[in-house]
């Protein structure tokens, strides 16, 4: 309570230097990654810290680091608890397994011994002397191979201290601390005021930083020698999911700590239909920058994660109408442009072309309908679309501009799959905005496409993705024309010659 009372009258004066130090001598006298038992006087000092986070968060500011290093460790012991429990589940399963087929077996022995005895077989003592030497040996090795079922993934003999100073450090920390403590503190971000949730962002974006790259401590300092006491102690670990992933599949390294990643975009999620918009610009800067860099790590499983977290945070925010020509939308979408240049896994870029893919699906112009179509009921068979997804229909406004950077830079791409998807999708986009038969037909007989336009096409609102961002479609087109596949540079110069036409016709109205 005096720390709590002392971080509390530091933060309400200004007093920065103070406020640090207490929140700093705090998280030091929980001993959390020091490696050392924890006490109760320890788990008391966890309790408090986490409880100054979720009830007086407005006032940490840049203490926020500390709060969050011992959230991550918190919830790392909550993990190896986990996996302890099951471990001993299953070796209590392979214990009675094993007492079964003893018992089975003792069973069948005396079975054939009775059987011998009654009819008096002189060698009886001798074969059942022989039969118990062979169930004693049969014995010895089962019990050899059952008590060696968690040798690789529970036990290493060299560690032996540092595990069980750690297994009764989580057991402690995972009945002190409940799960609503720490959910409790990242839902209450969105009551945090302006400059206290932006602290809050950049401080977590920090940690996350420091979780991914494998520091224990701060950037620089002597905490990121490598030893077994902080996160690299945490990865080495034999009981955490990713070691034992690893070891059954045959790998040799270690997935960095992604928690406070996702904790990252869970914050994300709270702050963004509650926040104002250009606050909400201020806070996805912060957000974007370090979701960009994930994104390009040399870890692919990292990376698509952090691709997929921004088709999550995006579908959300696409959700919304844009406001008039502030365009957060081309702001919001930026990254994947430098995602899609500067990421050097296939599999990346594949996962954000199938991104956005989804978003022009959800967000897009929709399907260009004919005079009539409205009227006609659906075929059968054929479903029709959620309610949802056709509400959300052409609410994709500044953000094509990005989307079609992707599409373009997809063409400049050295493997042929990423440039023959992203083509697909850019040439989809462009028949369902610009009636291509139609144009096509008005080269041949001008007086024909005249007659059938009219009645084939109603013209009284073009397609955003024309009206307002048709020379980022003409880059697009522009990418793959001047790349080095010939069939796709060719394709896109008909297209050129399609959108000339368009503009030269003067029954559409720009």
């Amino acid at each position: 309570a005096g720390f709590h009372l002392a971080v509390c009258t530091a933060g309400l004066c200004g007093n920065d230097t103070a406020r640090g130090a207490f929140v700093h001598a705090l998280y030091n006298f929980s001993l959390l990654g020091a490696g050392r038992l924890m006490e109760h006087r320890h788990v008391r000092c966890v309790q408090a810290l986490l409880r100054l986070a979720r009830d007086d968060g407005e006032l940490l500011g840049g203490t926020w680091e500390h709060i969050f290093r011992a959230l991550s460790e918190v919830v790392r012991m909550q993990q190896v608890y986990q996996l302890m429990a099951r471990n001993d589940r299953a070796a209590a399963a392979a214990e009675e397994r094993r007492k079964r087929r003893l018992e089975r077996r003792e069973a069948r022995r005396r079975a054939a011994q009775a059987r011998r005895e009654g009819d008096g077989d002189s060698s009886a003592p001798e074969s059942n002397q022989d039969d118990e030497g062979t169930l004693s040996s049969s014995d010895i090795s089962d019990s050899e191979s059952d008590t060696s079922y968690d040798s690789d993934e529970l036990f290493l003999e060299d560690e032996m201290d540092a595990r069980a100073i750690d297994e009764t450090n989580s057991k402690s920390i995972n009945e002190a601390i409940p799960e609503t403590l720490i959910d409790a503190i990242f839902h209450r971000s969105s009551s945090l005021s302006g400059p206290a949730v932006k602290e809050f962002i950049y401080q977590l974006c920090r940690v996350s930083r420091m979780e991914i790259s494998g520091y224990g401590g701060h950037v620089g300092n002597e905490a990121n020698t490598i030893d077994l006491t902080n996160v690299h102690y945490r990865q080495s670990h034999t009981l955490l999911p990713n070691s034992l992933h690893e070891s059954k599949t045959g790998g040799t390294g270690n997935q960095p700590a992604i928690y406070s990643l996702q904790k990252l975009i869970e914050v994300t999620h709270y702050n963004m239909d509650s926040r104002p918009r250009p606050m909400f610009s201020e806070i996805w800067s912060t957000v974007a920058v370090h979701l960009t860099s994930t994104a390009l790590h040399s870890n692919a499983a990292v990376a698509m994660y952090a691709v997929d977290s921004f088709r999550q945070l995006s579908i959300q925010f696409l959700q919304r109408e844009e406001l008039g020509v502030f365009e957060f939308q081309r702001r919001f979408l930026k990254p994947f442009e430098t995602i899609m240049s500067r990421s050097e896994h296939i599999s990346v870029k594949e996962l954000m072309l199938k991104c956005v893919e989804q978003i022009i699906l959800m967000f897009g112009s929709g399907p260009i309908m004919q005079e009539g179509d409205i009227k006609k009921s659906p075929a059968k068979g054929k479903k029709p679309k959620p309610v949802g997804e056709q509400f959300h229909q052409g609410t994709l406004r500044s953000g094509w501009r990005p989307i079609l950077a992707v599409l373009g830079i997809a063409g400049h791409d050295a493997n042929d799959g990423i440039a023959k998807l992203g083509f697909k999708m850019l040439t989809s986009q462009l028949r369902q905005c610009v009636s291509v038969e139609i144009l096509n037909d008005s080269l041949e007989t001008k007086e024909k496409a005249e007659r059938s336009v009219p009645s084939r096409r109603s013209f009284s609102t073009p397609p955003v993705l024309l009206a307002e961002r048709f020379v980022d479609l003409v880059d697009a087109l522009l990418m793959y024309i001047s790349g080095t596949r010939e069939d796709m540079s060719l394709l896109c110069m008909d297209h050129l010659v399609t959108l000339s036409n368009f503009l030269a016709n003067d029954d559409i109205p720009l």
